[in-house]
C-alpha cells in the first residue's frame, strides 16, 4: 500500500497536473481556519491584553539597549490623551515625546503622504461584513490595497482575512487587538495611555493571529486615531519591526457606522452626517488634492456606507490620473518582513508555534508615581529594525503584485506534513481509483 501511495504522489503531477501554489495555499488556509478555535487568544475587545513572555524578553533586550524611551503614558482628559507632567515644548518635540494627538508631531520615519501623483489605498478596522463587498470591487478593478486589521475582528471573522489574503492577495497590516468603534463613548484605550506591557499585547496578539492564519509576518501598522508618541513608536519598531503609517487626508468616514445609520456618530461640523456628505468630501479631496505631495487617505471598512463611499469615488480618482497603490508600493517597500543574515540584534518578535503560553513576565513600566524620567533615552540608530522569527522560512508565491515575497511557514513552524497530505488528499484518492481501474482492465484483457 505504501508503494502505491508513493507511486500516486510521483505520478500525480504528470497525470493530473501539479496543484497550483494558489490552490495549495487556499487549502492550507482553510485547514488553519478550521483550527483557529484550538489556539488560545485574549478575549475579544479587551484592551491591553497580556503579552507572551517571548515578546517581553524582546522588549527587555531593546530597553536595555536604550532603544525604548522612558516616557510616561498619557492620561485621558475629556476624551483626549494629555501629558500633564511634561511641558508643551517637550510633548511637541520630535526628539522628545512627539505626540501626534497633542501636537500633530510626526517622526521622520512615519509614512504620512504619498509621492507626487500617487494615492495610497488603505482601510482600517477590518475584517468586518462589509469587507467582502470591498474585496469584490478591488479585485474587479485589479486594485491592491492595504488593510490595517484589528486582531479581535480577525478572531471574529477569520474567513474574511483569508479571503483578503488568498483571493485578493491584498496587503495585510496591523491595527491593534482591541479597537472597537461604537456610537457610545470609546470603550477602548488609546495607545499612548497604555503601559509598555499593554502596548506589547495590543500589537503582538494582532501579529500573532495574522501569522497563525496566513504565515505572514506583518511589516506595517497604523495606530488607532493616530495616537502615537516616541515610546509607542519605539516599541512597534524595535520589538516588532513595524513601520508606522499615518495619513495626509482624513474624511472622517468612521462617523458613518452601521450603528448610527442612517445618521452619524459625529455632530454637525465635525464629520459627515450621511453618505452623500461623505461622497462629496471624498470627491473634493480627490479633485483638489495636492499632486506634488500625493495622498494617503484614512478610510475604513467598518460599515456598508464607508465601503460604498469608496466604491462610488474610486472611478473619479482613476479618471483624474491618480496612481493608486497599496501603501508599501508607494515607497517601493516589501510587503512583509524578510529574512536577513544576522539574527543577533533586537528586532522582530519570535512568533510562536501556537498562542498557548501562560508564563507571562511583568514589565518595569513607568507609572504615575515614578519620578519624571528622560523623555527619550539615547538610541542606537545602527541597529536594524526588521528581523523575522528564526524558525520561519520564506518563499515566493505568485500574487497580483510582482516583486513581493510572501513568507510561508517552514515544517519546523506549524507547517506540518498533515497540512500537505490534506491538501493532496483529493488527488491521491483520484490516483488510486485510476490505478485500480487500470489493474482491473489489465486483468480482464
Amino acid at each position: 500500500m505504501f508503494s502505491i501511495l508513493l507511486a500516486a504522489l510521483a505520478w500525480t503531477p504528470i497525470l493530473l497536473g501539479s496543484p497550483s501554489s494558489e490552490a495549495l495555499r487556499s487549502s492550507l488556509a482553510r485547514h488553519r481556519e478550521g483550527n483557529i478555535e484550538n489556539f488560545s487568544y485574549p478575549p475579544e475587545d479587551v484592551a491591553g491584553p497580556k503579552p507572551l513572555s517571548a515578546w517581553v524578553k524582546r522588549y527587555q533586550r531593546a530597553k536595555s539597549q536604550g532603544l525604548i524611551p522612558s516616557i510616561r503614558p498619557s492620561v485621558m482628559a475629556d476624551g483626549t490623551p494629555e501629558y500633564p507632567f511634561y511641558s508643551d515644548s517637550t510633548v511637541s518635540n520630535r526628539k522628545a515625546i512627539c505626540s501626534w494627538t497633542v501636537s500633530k508631531c510626526n517622526s521622520r520615519r512615519d509614512l504620512i503622504a504619498a509621492p507626487p501623483g500617487s494615492m495610497g489605498i488603505s482601510f482600517d478596522d477590518g475584517p468586518q461584513p462589509p469587507t467582502s463587498r470591498l474585496l469584490k470591487f478591488l479585485k474587479k478593478n485589479n486594485q491592491s490595497a492595504t488593510h490595517f486589521m484589528i486582531g479581535s475582528r480577525i478572531h471574529e471573522n477569520p474567513r474574511l482575512l483569508l479571503e483578503t489574503y488568498n483571493q485578493n492577495h491584498d496587503h495585510i497590516a496591523v491595527h491593534t487587538w482591541s479597537l472597537k468603534y461604537s456610537s457610545k463613548p470609546k470603550c477602548n484605550k488609546d495607545m499612548t495611555t497604555m503601559t509598555d506591557e499593554q502596548v506589547l499585547g495590543e500589537i503582538g496578539w494582532t501579529m500573532q493571529i495574522i501569522h497563525d492564519l496566513t504565515g505572514l509576518v506583518p511589516a506595517f501598522w497604523r495606530p488607532p486615531y493616530g495616537d502615537i508618541d516616541n515610546r509607542v513608536r519605539a516599541i512597534s519598531r524595535h520589538v516588532f519591526g513595524l513601520k508606522t503609517v499615518m495619513w495626509s487626508a482624513d474624511p472622517n468616514d468612521w462617523c458613518l457606522s452601521d450603528e448610527s445609520s442612517p445618521g452619524s456618530d459625529c455632530t454637525p461640523g465635525t464629520g459627515p452626517q450621511n453618505i452623500n456628505q461623505l461622497i462629496h468630501e471624498l470627491k473634493h479631496r480627490i479633485r483638489h488634492g495636492v499632486p506634488k505631495h500625493g495622498i494617503i487617505s484614512l478610510e475604513h471598512e467598518l460599515s456598508w456606507r464607508t465601503v460604498q463611499s469608496f466604491i462610488q469615488t474610486y472611478p473619479l480618482a482613476k479618471a483624474l490620473g491618480w496612481d493608486t497603490r497599496a501603501i508599501p508600493d508607494l515607497f517601493g517597500l516589501e510587503w512583509y518582513q524578510q529574512p536577513v543574515s544576522n539574527f543577533s540584534h533586537s528586532g522582530i518578535l519570535p512568533i510562536l508555534k501556537k498562542s498557548s503560553a501562560t508564563n507571562y513576565t511583568a514589565l518595569n513600566t513607568i507609572t504615575s508615581s515614578d519620578p519624571q524620567a528622560d523623555p527619550l533615552a539615547p538610541r542606537n540608530e545602527t541597529t536594524p529594525a526588521v528581523f523575522p522569527p528564526s524558525n520561519t522560512t520564506f518563499a515566493s508565491l505568485p500574487n497580483r503584485n510582482d516583486g513581493h515575497r510572501i513568507p510561508i511557514r517552514s515544517h519546523a513552524h506549524r507547517f506540518q506534513p498533515v497540512d500537505i497530505l490534506l491538501a493532496m488528499a483529493p488527488l491521491i484518492v483520484s490516483l488510486l481509483i485510476r490505478y485500480n481501474r487500470f489493474v482491473h482492465l489489465g486483468i480482464n484483457t
